[in-house]
């Protein structure tokens, strides 16, 4: 357990294992897009968001360890990762409810209306539309039948939690660094 929350509070340890899941997982989505042709709806492009934020944020986390107050904000950091995460498992949790037609897609450029006046407001309208369809997976596991959206909606927020509890563990570690 002492091990655990030494790596916990190990802040170059936690702000590099986040800056490299980030990486991983937007260069995950980019292989998918350009070397296995899955095109992303707009669902997808937004979860992107989390991963490239925490990747910037794990990444700031580091280069301010070297500032006196380095622990403190980078604690800080570490816990806005973890909010990212949260909420981009969050988005991801809405996108498996629209790919398994649970529910109809907050977000307008997911879904065309249908109260069409005329045909050249179809035209319009089939122009306008998403190449990509939300409820559309690209993608499933062929063994547990689930989707990148599914994976994704599982894995952010555990890496949410892990961050906020390192983040914690960080900032318990940052206290003792500055009454010394």
């Amino acid at each position: 357990m002492n091990m655990i929350k030494a790596l916990f509070g190990n802040a170059i340890f936690v702000a590099s294992c986040i800056f490299l899941f980030s990486i991983l997982s937007l260069f995950s989505a980019l292989i998918a897009e350009y070397v296995y042709g899955m095109q992303p709806c707009i669902l997808c492009m937004y979860q992107r968001y989390a991963f490239a934020s925490t990747a910037l944020l794990s990444f700031g986390a580091l280069a301010v360890l070297f500032s006196p107050s380095g622990l403190k904000i980078s604690s800080a950091l570490v816990a806005i990762c973890g909010l990212a995460f949260l909420a981009g498992g969050a988005l991801a949790f809405h996108h498996v409810g629209v790919e398994q037609r649970w529910w109809v897609s907050i977000f307008e450029e997911c879904a065309a209306p249908f109260d069409i006046a005329g045909s050249t407001d179809l035209m319009n309208l089939i122009e306008a539309a998403p190449a990509v369809r939300c409820e559309d997976i690209p993608w499933q596991d062929p063994i547990l039948g689930i989707s990148m959206a599914g994976y994704n909606a599982i894995i952010s927020p555990i890496a949410g939690i892990i961050s906020l509890v390192a983040s914690v563990c960080i900032w318990k570690r940052a206290i003792p660094a500055q009454q010394s």
